[in-house]
């Protein structure tokens, strides 16, 4: 992949190597919890997969609209993650999902669609962790990214406040959540360990 709000392109030169590593590996996203997006998933990856019954998998959605999708992983062609999903579901194994949110490229409409869409695939969706992209000074040369900044944080927590209470109402767990980067840039307070049932995203913010 070569995202558009890549961590690896926004580092500083002369760094430790290990840093600049793309780690795209299906096997470490089962034993270290790490994001991997599927799109170099084949075939006979799948079928390992099941066999090996290798889950809960950490997946990047970002988006279900396949040229909004492409488009954030800097990516011609990929498998369409819906592909992904439907295996998943099939054969009765269980992901978390993680959405970077890019304002005015997935928010809105798109992110309300991404959401219904892996809300349909539960239990095999186990969560729903949304992100805000981050950036940092070493962006020269690459996509023009709109930040999310302290207005765009409180609006966005506002307004998808009421849906996620009533995805925990309709679910009985609270499938979609924010990374306390979220409440961090609005000048919050980060919700209590008390407010989730389990932990499975800690590293994940």
């Amino acid at each position: 992949c070569n995202c558009v709000f890549c961590f690896v392109h926004q580092l500083p030169d002369n760094m430790r190597k290990s840093l600049y590593v793309k780690d795209e590996d299906y096997r470490l996203s089962f034993l270290q919890g790490s994001y991997v997006t599927g799109t170099n998933l084949k075939d006979s990856d799948l079928e390992r997969i099941r066999d090996q019954r290798l889950h809960p998998l950490y997946l990047s959605a970002h988006a279900v609209n396949e040229e909004i999708r492409r488009y954030l992983l800097g990516l011609k062609k990929a498998r369409p993650f819906i592909e992904v999903l439907e295996f998943f579901h099939k054969n009765r194994l269980q992901m978390h999902t993680q959405i970077v949110l890019a304002p005015k490229i997935n928010d809105g409409v798109e992110l309300e669609r991404t959401l219904s869409t892996l809300l349909s695939f539960h239990p095999s969706v186990q969560s729903i962790a949304i992100v805000p992209v981050g950036m940092t000074k070493w962006r020269d040369g690459l996509p023009e990214l709109t930040a999310v900044d302290r207005v765009y944080a409180r609006k966005f927590i506002r307004d998808l406040k009421p849906r996620m209470k009533q995805v925990e109402e309709q679910f009985g767990e609270p499938l979609v959540l924010l990374s306390d980067e979220w409440y961090l840039i609005a000048g919050l307070s980060v919700p209590s360990y008390r407010k989730y049932p389990d932990l499975p995203l800690l590293g994940n913010g």
